[in-house]
């Protein structure tokens, strides 16, 4: 799993590193049952602090993406109902926002529709 940071974002490196993930599984390149990365060899691959890491993996095993295995790393789970949920309030802040910043309706589906082609065809957004 190949994964990087920019220090120069404005978001949090946790998030880059949750977000990071979480496209890998939407695009396919990751799936249930792989294994990823122990949480310091991924704070020593990124060059980030431990708890950096954990906070992402934390974040991502509320949120039902993967099963920590403790010291020996964690994986993708498969998708389930209570993830849906998750998703649609996810969602729906998420146009709720757009909305809010005078997104069209018309330029939201298009933009869901290119960002679930492009997961489709194997590549992270």
């Amino acid at each position: 799993m190949l994964l990087t940071v920019d220090l120069q974002s404005s978001i949090p490196i946790y998030q880059q590193i949750r977000n990071q993930i979480v496209a890998q599984v939407a695009a396919g390149l990751v799936r249930p049952g792989e294994k990823l990365p122990t949480i310091r060899a991924l704070a020593n691959q990124l060059q980030v602090n431990l708890h950096t890491v954990n906070k992402a993996y934390q974040q991502l095993a509320q949120e039902g993406f993967i099963d920590l295995l403790g010291r020996r790393g964690a994986i993708i789970v498969q998708p389930s109902t209570k993830n849906l949920q998750q998703t649609k309030k996810s969602f729906q802040q998420a146009v709720t926002e757009a909305v809010a910043q005078g997104v069209s309706c018309s330029a939201l589906q298009q933009l869901v529709i290119q960002t679930y082609q492009q997961l489709k065809a194997g590549k992270t957004v």
